[in-house]
């Protein structure tokens, strides 16, 4: 999957509009044509859009690559989050 076709899976998986997702970052009309696959994005503005819409870089990435490997490893990551604060909390 390209970035652009990753980027509108997850705007689209989280009911924004373009403008609301790239809102303070890039123009909307940039935007839509970074999405449509008619311009590329920086690395510096790919990340900022990822950070502002809270989206996790692995996840974004493994998405991009869109191997079963990586699939695998993203279907683990909420369980291997809830071990990790499970494990980390003080037993009284």
């Amino acid at each position: 999957m390209a970035i652009s076709e990753t980027l509108q899976y997850f705007r689209e998986g989280m009911l924004l509009s373009k403008k609301e997702f790239c809102e303070g970052i890039l123009s909307s009309s940039y935007y839509s044509k970074v999405e449509s696959g008619h311009s590329n994005i920086s690395a510096d503005l790919l990340l900022e859009l990822l950070r502002k819409n809270n989206i996790s870089s692995t996840e974004f990435f493994l998405k991009v690559n869109n191997s079963q490997e990586d699939q695998f490893i993203v279907s683990f990551e909420p369980l291997m989050t809830k071990v990790t604060r499970f494990l980390g909390r003080k037993h009284t």
